[in-house]
């Protein structure tokens, strides 16, 4: 927080606060209807020692994005959010399934910001492999690094 007071990213009547609220999946009927509204599956080749089909799901994050703008009070209900007078709001909504396959936005992405929200995916699977290739070999992406090791 010191670094963005430091490098001069706000003004001296302004501050920065992030608080936490946390929402079982189990008891939010509006976080399984917008996940479930905006699953989407697509198919993948992919030549390893034959070539091998993939269909794997995703998000789309603009009807994703809908759902949860329209629900907004419910969320707030829910969560136990607490209305507050001033400053702006921006919530970040990150949805960690309970699913051993990876469940990406818009097929590549792991968060989408938007100018209202940001959205972000996370489940168990620790790996996966992409549509992208290097030097003939595909690229696996490791979902659960929160930074990128590559040099």
């Amino acid at each position: 927080m010191d670094e963005v007071n430091d490098n001069g990213l706000l003004l001296a009547d302004q501050s920065l606060r992030f608080k936490t609220y946390k929402v079982k999946y189990a008891d939010c009927s509006i976080c399984s209807f917008a996940i479930s509204r905006s699953t989407n599956s697509y198919t993948s080749r992919f030549l390893f020692t034959n070539y091998t089909l993939i269909v794997n799901e995703y998000l789309d994050s603009k009807r994703l994005h809908q759902i949860l703008s329209n629900s907004t009070d419910e969320f707030r209900r829910v969560a136990g959010f607490l209305e507050e007078d001033f400053g702006r709001i921006l919530p970040v909504y990150v949805f960690d399934l309970d699913s051993h396959s990876i469940v990406l936005l818009d097929r590549y992405h792991q968060s989408i910001a938007f100018k209202d929200m940001v959205i972000a995916m996370r489940t168990k699977n620790a790996q996966t492999v992409s549509d992208y290739s290097c030097n003939g070999r595909h690229v696996f992406t490791q979902t659960r690094e929160r930074k990128n090791n590559q040099n």
